[in-house]
């Protein structure tokens, strides 16, 4: 398998080696386990901007009123 040419990185040589040598089911399962990966990471990162945009909102709205509260007492 010496017809990859060397490249600046040493370990893509070793990577693409390990692609190319993946029969066709195993190369099926590394997409899913990534498929997973990735939605086991951006899933609960939604979830987090979701209840952090919903925190923000309340609080702006709590500050926007007691400041028209506030002058409508002066």
């Amino acid at each position: 398998m010496d017809s990859f040419p060397r490249s600046l990185n040493p370990n893509k040589h070793l990577r693409e080696q390990f692609v190319s040598n993946l029969p066709g089911s195993s190369m099926l399962e590394v997409a899913a386990l990534l498929n997973n990966v990735a939605i086991k990471v951006l899933m609960p990162l939604k979830l987090i901007i979701s209840v952090a945009s919903r925190i923000t909102r309340k609080f702006t709205l709590l500050s926007v009123n007691q400041g028209i509260l506030a002058k409508a007492r002066k």
